[in-house]
């Protein structure tokens, strides 16, 4: 028998970046008979990354129709913990999502397991200009001061998204004295190489103080690892909306329903001029 393929977009313009099939391309097989010269096609397309489309190429990993969404978002105000409250596997106090006893959620979408061997989604904390931020994550699924949960496709039983909740998650933050600590916090997030939006990491160094280092955000970056076992960054990531420490909460700024309780308790015990002042005293 002999056999050829055809790959026909390696002869000619390569696809779009961001089209349905920028991550794969359409080939050809066809076998000859060479006694009856009976000849049968086949169609099948095969992963851009791969060792032979990246030789002839120079396609990479990070051309993806991957998508990544956040569908619950954080909660508006957090304390954010001291490394000593989260000692000895301790979570100090859970990142709760933005509605009433829920947490963060997010969704993985256009998972194509013909081409992908695994989904690795990895989150972490940035600055509200999405610089990576000294501040990190404890819990489940976390290692190195971030958020890393792999998902083999395989698993998903033909499905081609799924959806991830950060349950037992925490927020710690990073002591200001010694001054060398912020500094140790911020050499360590750079070693992570967590830069979904690629910024520009020379001058974080000394980009931080205790003046701008809240509020931040969430951010999740998804790292494909095809079937050669080659695993990259690709361009699917998504930043939340920003979290503010709790104990910068201002009067203006409690909740809607906590100020409508705190005008009903006031018209009922306005009646009694002598626990006038000790409400007005309270902060």
């Amino acid at each position: 028998q002999l056999m050829s393929i055809t790959i026909p977009s390696l002869r000619g313009s390569a696809l779009p970046e961001g089209s349905a099939t920028a991550d794969r391309i359409e080939c050809s097989i066809r076998i000859v008979d060479l006694k009856s010269d009976v000849a049968a096609e086949h169609e099948f397309y095969l992963s851009r990354s791969c060792t032979l489309c990246n030789s002839l190429t120079g396609v990479n990993l990070s051309m993806t129709s991957l998508s990544i969404e956040i569908l619950e978002q954080p909660t508006r105000y957090h304390r954010f913990r001291y490394e000593k409250e989260v000692s000895g596997g301790k979570l100090g106090g859970l990142l709760y999502g933005r509605s009433e006893k829920s947490c963060v959620r997010v969704r993985v979408s256009n998972i194509d397991p013909l081409m992908q061997k695994s989904v690795t989604v990895i989150g972490g904390t940035v600055s509200p200009d999405l610089y990576p931020h000294p501040f990190f994550m404890v819990g489940d699924d976390c290692r190195s001061g971030t958020f890393q949960l792999k998902k083999d496709t395989d698993s998903l039983g033909g499905k081609t998204e799924f959806e991830i909740s950060l349950e037992k998650v925490s927020l710690v933050c990073v002591l200001l004295r010694p001054p060398d600590k912020l500094q140790e916090a911020v050499n360590r997030r750079l070693a992570i190489n967590f830069n979904p939006f690629n910024k520009d990491l020379t001058s974080m160094s000394s980009m931080y103080t205790a003046r701008n280092l809240k509020p931040l955000r969430l951010a999740f970056q998804i790292f494909v690892t095809d079937y050669n076992d080659v695993t990259a960054p690709t361009s699917a990531a998504v930043y939340s909306e920003e979290i503010y420490d709790y104990s910068k909460v201002t009067v203006p700024e409690i909740p809607t329903p906590l100020r409508a309780l705190a005008l009903e308790l006031w018209r009922h015990l306005s009646d009694f001029p002598r626990l006038n002042h000790s409400i007005l005293a309270i902060p």
